[in-house]
């Protein structure tokens, strides 16, 4: 019987989830999330892997190979979109009555539960992106949870685990996905016409990153934009008198444009990155140092900036981070 409606707030600490595929990158990600929070975590995959082991040293209980016992004891199971119907542990738990939730909606049941929600989306750059936002909230002492689809080198990890009311994800678009988050800051890097198998054409890919980010909060809420690619620009204008509204890119291009977060000097060597940003207001950070190579990643960064500049967090931070 699927169900979405799962609120960590109101529910039990003894709620056992059950994870059918727990080694995926954003499966783990989430348990080691739930675990943390205090709940109960167990759950399969077709292989043993790291990221199940590393989990089970963390308390949850974990299966190689799926079999319909193994949901015994849950609560609710969470799937992830490469789990056929005909799975014999979905069986089963249809078969016994258990809430089942796919791993896109179980992310949204996270932002749900933390009080301030940034989501990462894009149709390329999410995971880089999720990364330094959530880094440079870390470093500026935030205590973050970062949930990303892909290791972090400073983490060693997929997910970074804190203990404040932040949460910073990667929110794919794949399948529809971005149709169920809400968040309180959307980060679009880019909007291309990507998984068009599922969207059909392009126009619709269009429309749902617009009704993703038409769920931002207004007047509260931020939504983070790529001026130099122009659909998400046009998508962020659209949400200007509405909501904050931020866009980025590099000076000689992006100022034209109207843009709030800039690069500038940008000098690209051995070492990475070398660059200044410079704010509408004119307002400065300079010699910022990204030892990434890429100007792609330099448009990354000023997203991260442009999410720390609006929590507050001054310029010394923003650097260091």
């Amino acid at each position: 019987m699927f169900d979405n409606t799962v609120d960590l707030k109101s529910i039990s600490k003894s709620t056992v989830f059950h994870f059918i595929g727990i080694d995926g990158i954003g499966m783990s990600s989430i348990a080691r999330v739930l675990l943390n929070l205090g709940f109960r975590v167990q759950g399969s995959n077709d292989v043993d892997g790291e990221n199940m082991r590393s989990l089970e040293k963390l308390g949850a209980k974990v299966f190689v190979g799926h079999k319909a016992e193994n949901v015994d004891g849950a609560n609710i199971v969470v799937f992830s979109s490469a789990v056929p119907e005909d799975n014999v542990e979905m069986l089963a738990a249809n078969k016994l009555g258990l809430k089942v939730i796919e791993r896109a909606k179980m992310l949204q049941v996270l932002f749900a539960g933390f009080g301030k929600s940034i989501a990462v989306c894009g149709t390329h750059g999410k995971t880089t992106t999720t990364a330094f936002v959530g880094t440079m909230l870390d470093v500026a002492g935030l205590d973050p949870t970062i949930i990303d689809g892909g290791i972090m080198n400073r983490y060693a990890s997929s997910a970074r685990v804190g203990n404040s009311d932040i949460i910073v994800a990667e929110a794919c678009e794949a399948f529809g996905n971005i149709q169920y988050y809400t968040t309180d800051i959307a980060v679009v890097t880019n909007v291309d016409p990507e998984h068009l198998e599922y969207y059909k054409n392009f126009e619709n890919v269009k429309s749902y990153f617009r009704d993703f980010l038409n769920r931002v909060p207004e007047k509260t809420g931020l939504v983070v934009a790529c001026a130099e690619h122009p659909v998400a620009f046009e998508l962020a204008k659209e949400q200007e008198g509405k909501k904050n509204v931020i866009t980025y890119g590099f000076a000689d291009k992006a100022e034209a444009l109207g843009a709030d977060v800039m690069a500038e000097n940008v000098l690209i060597g051995k070492d990475g990155a070398h660059f200044d940003v410079r704010f509408k207001d004119s307002e400065r950070i300079e010699n910022i140092h990204l030892p990434l190579f890429g100007r792609h990643n330099i448009l990354n960064a000023l997203a991260a900036i442009a999410v720390a500049r609006f929590m507050g967090e001054p310029n010394d931070k923003i650097k260091a981070g």
